[in-house]
């Protein structure tokens, strides 16, 4: 494959500028290799008709235009023997949006590698990702897909590291994904560099995984940290329909997003803050560190729990339990819309952390686990409009 790029790249230099890029899968690529060869070959024989004798040196056009043809040759009869590569080396590279169900790729059928790194390319932009399955997971069998998103300048790994997510998903029998942000980060402002889109690279994300894994559609989740914590928040503002529960750490809704919130679907979030926070600070106001988001405006943490309230029509009492040492304040609401609940924990004298996880016991709490805690409690329920357009998809692709 690594040669194939390069052939391709050296193609592109020399004035094969239709040539489509080699990133297909195995019958693509010999497609592709063939192609090639006949143009390659085609020129070679035009050059070699005009070199005055057959005794006289070949140009070196036609040396190196035969040498790559001979090259390719050899590439397309490896290829033609080659099995099609297993699923973790597959890059899908449509730009998909993500229906409730679709008909599942052969490789979600197929053994699963425990951990890889992926990608796919999305808004015309290649995206990567680190996925965890359980040791557990058999093909054909849906498990619940969470979906973590790390902090800015992070990285997809260093989040399974210091959330240690990986281990209580081999207990737990979940799916994790973990995304990367263009340049370490999540553009949350729609004010940095990058214009990508990424609420749109989260279903384009369920959609492509859903061909590799089998994904149980009534059990995805999302949990982010900081930065990656504000788009969890932006996610269930903007499409909530996919993911059953939200959960954010040391994160929080800006005010900019709460006007665009969808007022149709209760969404049910999980926030965990520290009062100590100077990075998204308790009290609101403008983030010190523009890593966070640039030019937000955070409102007072009890404020965003607020808003989740009024958002999902949540009517009282509000439920609060202090554990004896006052490290942690819990307040519930759980007489909410469609079986929603909404809950802030608030870390008594925290700064900006992840708590527990991958870092070992913290004398808070376990992020992690109860994160995954208040998942469990929480399944997308399908409309009757869903579930109709499930069945058609269902039965379509049993008639192909």
């Amino acid at each position: 494959m690594v040669c194939l790029s390069h052939c391709y790249l050296r193609l592109r230099r020399n004035g094969f500028s239709s040539v489509a890029s080699p990133l297909h899968k195995a019958s693509d690529q010999v497609n592709l290799l063939t192609a090639l060869l006949k143009r390659l070959l085609k020129n070679a024989a035009v050059k070699a008709v005009i070199t005055p004798t057959m005794s006289s040196p070949l140009p070196k056009p036609v040396l190196v235009t035969s040498s790559m043809a001979a090259l390719l040759l050899g590439l397309a009869a490896g290829y033609h023997i080659q099995t099609e590569p297993a699923a973790e080396k597959v890059t899908l590279t449509q730009n998909e949006t993500a229906p409730a169900a679709q008909p599942m790729s052969a490789f979600a059928h197929q053994p699963a590698k425990t951990d890889f790194m992926g990608g796919l390319i999305d808004q015309g932009i290649r995206r990567t990702y680190y996925l965890h399955t359980p040791p557990t997971y058999k093909a054909g069998q849906p498990l619940p897909l969470v979906l973590a998103f790390h902090e800015s300048e992070g990285t997809g790994k260093d989040m399974a590291t210091h959330t240690g997510l990986n281990q209580l998903a081999d207990q737990e029998g979940f799916i994790i994904v973990y995304p990367d942000g263009i340049n370490a980060k999540w553009n949350v402002s729609g004010q940095a560099g990058t214009q990508e889109d990424n609420v749109a690279f989260v279903q384009a994300l369920i959609a492509h995984l859903g061909q590799l894994r089998t994904i149980d559609h009534q059990r995805i989740y999302a949990t982010g940290l900081s930065n990656g914590g504000i788009l969890v928040q932006k996610l269930a503002c903007e499409n909530p329909g996919q993911i059953a529960a939200f959960a954010t750490v040391a994160a929080s809704l800006p005010e900019q997003f709460q006007a665009k919130c969808q007022t149709k679907t209760p969404v049910s979030m999980l926030m965990i803050n520290g009062t100590a926070d100077a990075v998204v600070p308790w009290q609101g106001g403008k983030p010190p560190d523009v890593r966070v988001g640039r030019n937000l405006s955070i409102p007072p943490i009890p404020a965003v729990f607020n808003f989740w309230q009024k958002h999902n029509g949540c009517g009282a009492p509000v439920t609060v339990k202090q554990r004896a040492d006052r490290l942690v304040t819990s307040s519930s609401y759980t007489n909410c819309q469609a079986h929603s609940t909404v809950q802030l924990v608030a870390l008594n004298g925290a700064t900006h952390i992840w708590p527990g996880g991958g870092y070992g016991r913290s004398q808070f709490l376990d992020a992690s686990q109860m994160i995954w805690a208040f998942f469990q409690r929480h399944t997308l329920i399908a409309t009757a409009s869903q579930q109709d357009s499930t069945t058609k998809q269902t039965l379509s692709a049993a008639s192909r």
